[in-house]
């Protein structure tokens, strides 16, 4: 006797199962009886040995399987990573908005050095210049780069010297480095072309010029990108 995978999934037993067979000719298999099985049954594998776990796997979709053999997945909208989610909304935003882009934080902006990996002027080693490093004499007015609120200013432990650091919103933020007055405060709230402080060589710097950087949701990127 066969028994069909569409007998397993529909609970469906040949009628004889329990009874003793016809005697059948020597070398004569018993023809198969065909079994029959609801074309709309399912099987539900979510208790089954598929997961070791007493209910369904937690993060795991769970199957149905026709009769036929077939898997038809459970209806429901697709998997997303929130984090890349929220990175694409801010930076969609941002470039939506024509009004975020950012202004030259120098009246006359000339680069000195650029965006990108370089030989560190005092270290002579490769390093992720993460900003642009502007030719400016010192005391030259550093100017705020767009509307925002100065979420820091002061000292900067990291190699910035004076650093004044402004949020424009929608994960956009623009830093002020080297500077020799610093003429804005925390929490105060600035307008596009205010003057924030005057540029000088204070902390790793080997001569009087602002680094210029802007971060997108705290990473670092090209400013030229932005202005």
């Amino acid at each position: 006797m066969v028994l069909t995978t569409a007998g397993l999934l529909a609970g469906v037993l040949p009628a004889h199962a329990h009874t003793h067979s016809s005697p059948v000719a020597q070398n004569q298999p018993e023809a198969p009886e065909e079994i029959t099985a609801d074309p709309k049954a399912t099987l539900d594998f979510g208790k089954t040995a598929l997961s070791s776990l007493a209910g369904p796997t937690p993060g795991i979709k769970e199957p149905s399987i026709n009769a036929s053999g077939s898997v038809r997945e459970k209806a429901g909208p697709p998997a997303s990573d929130p984090a890349v989610d929220d990175a694409e909304t801010a930076a969609n935003a941002v470039v939506d908005d024509p009004g975020i882009f950012l202004g030259a934080p120098l009246s006359s902006m000339s680069t000195a050095s650029g965006f990108g990996y370089r030989l560190s002027p005092l270290t002579g080693a490769s390093e992720l210049h993460t900003g642009l490093d502007l030719a400016a004499s010192c005391s030259t007015q550093v100017l705020a780069s767009q509307n925002g609120t100065v979420v820091e200013a002061g000292w900067s432990q990291y190699g910035g010297g004076n650093r004044i650091v402004i949020d424009h919103g929608n994960g956009l933020k623009s830093t002020y480095n080297h500077l020799s007055v610093i003429g804005a405060f925390t929490g105060q709230t600035v307008g596009r072309g205010e003057l924030i402080g005057n540029a000088g060589t204070t902390g790793n710097s080997t001569g009087c010029h602002p680094h210029f950087e802007v971060l997108l949701n705290d990473a670092v990127v090209d400013p030229f990108g932005w202005l």
